[in-house]
């Protein structure tokens, strides 16, 4: 009778040779796979950088449309009308706005209205700042003609005043 290792050692022996055969054959295979998967998440990962990128620059494009109107709040009529006309002249295109470009239209004439707003008050305010500086200008002429009236009236309330010392020196 054999021992108890003799026919286990031939098997076990099968069995790694078997194992490094179909390891040989596998290891290649899973590789492939493996590298397919990693190129296949690679270009999702950057197919959705490219689409992230430009959601995002739609959106930067659209608030510039939101962010136009407070920052030219306080300007003067001069300097809003420039940029009334740029917005104005900005065109919403599908091509450049996808998906966006119902957003990027109401953002636009939005802009666009709110911007015609304040270049009229701001053209109203000029007015009057312009008024009030006609009128601050008459009131200090007025004011002047007043000082001189009532200088040359003092000067003469005094020459009479003098006259009439001088009348009264002679008759006493």
């Amino acid at each position: 009778p054999r021992g108890k290792a003799g026919p286990v050692v031939p098997i076990k022996e099968f069995g790694e040779t078997l194992k490094s055969r179909v390891l040989a054959i596998e290891e290649p295979v899973d590789e492939a796979i493996k590298a397919e998967e990693k190129r296949i998440a690679d270009a999702k990962a950057e197919r959705e950088r490219i689409e992230r990128e430009r959601v995002e620059g739609i959106q930067a494009k659209i608030s510039h449309f939101r962010n136009v109107v407070p920052a030219y709040a306080a300007r003067a009529a001069a300097d809003i009308e420039p940029m009334l006309e740029r917005v104005k002249a900005s065109v919403i295109l599908f091509d450049e706005y996808g998906e966006f470009e119902a957003e990027a239209t109401i953002a636009r004439d939005n802009a666009i209205e709110q911007l015609e707003t304040l270049h009229k008050a701001a053209l109203e305010r000029e007015v009057a700042a312009q008024k009030l500086a006609d009128q601050q200008k008459e009131l200090e002429e007025l004011r002047a003609k007043q000082k001189k009236a009532d200088d040359e009236a003092q000067e003469l309330r005094e020459q009479r005043a003098k006259e009439d010392r001088e009348r009264l020196k002679k008759q006493q």
